[in-house]
């Protein structure tokens, strides 16, 4: 393989973002047997799941990616657990809009994921606790 550094580029807003570092995210989460940890600064994203806002265009697809491996392992009967570390405030002043938005999204996308591998649970007949798979 040669390097090819333009192959990791995408154009946003007129400006080139990288998103290597995305896409090997989702490579790990997708190839992940048993485990997850991920610490993350910020932790939000794939707003299509989100129960309010969900034409947002937030395109982390890390939440999902995360939610489709539990579900696809419960759906095995396998057993998989996933711990994501978050701080307690974002980056910044607690109370300024920017910060309290970040907590919000946040809470979008943590309820959206509990949300979805409980419908997974449900569906089964199985009534384990999502918190069982997921920990935040």
């Amino acid at each position: 393989h040669s390097f090819s550094f333009t192959s990791e580029l995408v154009q946003k807003k007129g400006r080139y973002v990288d998103i290597s570092m995305h896409r090997g995210w989702v490579h790990h989460i997708r190839r992940a047997q048993h485990t997850l940890y991920i610490e993350s600064q910020y932790f939000l994203g794939s707003s299509q799941l989100w129960p309010v806002m969900n034409d947002t265009k937030c395109s982390n697809l890390i939440p999902g990616e995360v939610t489709f491996k539990i579900c696809e392992k419960i759906k095995e009967g396998g057993r998989f657990s996933a711990y994501i570390l978050l701080p307690l405030w974002p980056e910044g002043i607690p109370e300024s809009p920017a910060c309290q938005a970040i907590l919000y999204w946040q809470r979008l996308t943590i309820e959206a994921m509990y949300r979805h591998i409980s419908d997974c649970l449900a569906k089964l007949g199985r009534e384990e606790s999502p918190r069982d798979y997921l920990n935040i």
